[in-house]
């Protein structure tokens, strides 16, 4: 795997240096003799596996927005978290959330991290907690829900049945998208 590191400030860039040196990776600093922030992103994009911006992640979701129209998936994320809500109904929790305001878009994605392949029943639980989200609804009415899966030891049949012909739902396995 390749790693592209991306600093801004001097504290930021021995913290990148670190970083570096346990998981080895390129490191540069935006701007003082560096590359600009647009020309690091364009190159590291299209050559790097894994970006790693030491920084505000505001900075991140900017620099890589444009180019997210050429990888797998047309999603440009303005936010990107978790989403954990405890109210009457219990608590629903979703490990990552996303949103594309510009393409209407959210993404909903469930991690497991274990020895056996995910199986539909995780992705239809995941399309339930969404679709009882009275917040979620209310905050983003009208957008697409998309779907994702992440998974260390693959996916059952059944799931890969379900996902089939679908670009809502995204099955990403370790280091790629199926």
């Amino acid at each position: 795997m390749t790693r592209a590191y991306l600093a801004f400030t001097e504290k930021g860039l021995a913290l990148a240096q670190k970083l570096a040196g346990a998981l080895p990776g390129t490191v540069d600093r935006c701007g003082h003799g560096g590359p600009s922030l647009a020309d690091w992103a364009a190159e590291q994009f299209a050559h790097a596996d894994a970006l790693i911006f030491v920084g505000a992640v505001g900075i991140a979701v900017r620099a890589i927005a444009p180019h997210c129209r050429s990888k797998a998936v047309d999603f440009a994320p303005s936010r990107i978290g978790s989403y954990w809500l405890n109210d009457i109904n219990g608590d629903t929790e979703i490990d990552v959330m996303a949103v594309d305001h510009q393409k209407k878009q959210v993404f909903a994605g469930e991690c497991k991290y274990h020895n056996k392949p995910v199986d539909a029943t995780v992705y239809y639980e995941l399309e339930e907690k969404v679709k009882k989200s009275a917040e979620l609804r209310t905050a983003f009415p009208g957008y697409k829900v998309m779907y994702g899966l992440f998974s260390k030891s693959g996916f059952t049949q059944r799931m890969l049945d379900q996902a089939e012909g679908r670009d809502d739902i995204l099955l990403i396995q370790e280091d790629h998208i199926l």
